[in-house]
């Protein structure tokens, strides 16, 4: 009877392996327990995310012509992705940046890319994020960002978080520019879908520009009653530009 109740757990062993080996290849977004299948971190003017080993605390410089830092996402399925692509109106609008002044505060604005979106640049666009690779992409509050704190200082105190935020296209366009889209664009159906954040975090910003107010003469001044993401103004490509009208003699 011992004998037997040895094989029987033996075969309950293998059954439970050959499971958990072959489940691995039915979720296409399975992940280890507790962890989202895409991961954003920040990266902070010195290239470290928060929990290296350095002495001071995260610090952002804000420094004409230089990137403020740097965001990550990563891929932490087994099998690949597809996601907005950078530089277009979707995966632009996915990516911001959160800010409170104090660790207890309910009210928080938002940093996002501000720039338009002309011609074949206003179509959607997607790629194929490998597992376990990692997306980077660099952000310039002086430059293409709207910036919220739109005031004199030289250090300024607050707390940091990062959002990347995806939505099917759906959420963006009306039934019809969905449809045109989708010619063009087919994997679009099957972008990833979700929200991920990083924890608050204590930050420096430091303006190094020389200016009392570090967005003077920037190109991007905030306004910050609409730093709230607004996807269906942010997809829409701007309108081509009128042509001169002839001066009559």
């Amino acid at each position: 009877m011992t004998q037997l109740n040895s094989v029987v757990a033996q075969l309950v062993y293998c059954v439970v392996a050959v499971s958990v080996i072959l489940g691995a290849e039915v979720d296409a977004t399975q992940v280890t327990a507790g962890r989202s299948a895409v991961e954003v971190t920040i990266h902070y003017s010195d290239g470290l995310p928060v929990g290296s080993p350095v002495d001071e605390r995260p610090t952002l410089l804000l420094r004409s012509g230089r990137t403020t830092g740097y965001l990550t996402i990563r891929n932490n399925s087994i099998n690949d992705l597809i996601l907005w692509q950078p530089n277009s109106p979707l995966g632009d609008d996915a990516v911001s940046i959160e800010f409170k002044l104090t660790p207890t505060s309910k009210e928080t604005s938002v940093a996002k890319i501000a720039q338009f979106y002309t011609g074949g640049m206003g179509i959607p666009k997607t790629f194929k994020l490998r597992s376990r690779d990692e997306l980077i992409i660099g952000f310039d509050f002086l430059s293409y960002w709207k910036f919220p704190f739109n005031d004199d200082f030289e250090r300024k105190t607050v707390y940091v978080r990062a959002v990347y935020s995806s939505n099917t296209i759906d959420k963006f366009y009306d039934s019809e520019s969905v449809a045109s889209f989708l010619k063009f664009v087919p994997e679009a159906k099957n972008v990833w879908k979700g929200t991920v954040r990083t924890n608050w975090q204590k930050v420096e910003i430091v303006n190094l520009t020389g200016n009392k107010n570090p967005l003077t003469g920037t190109c991007c001044t905030p306004d910050v009653q609409s730093m709230e993401p607004n996807a269906a103004s942010v997809a829409k490509p701007a309108p081509p530009a009128k042509p001169a009208e002839a001066v009559k003699p």
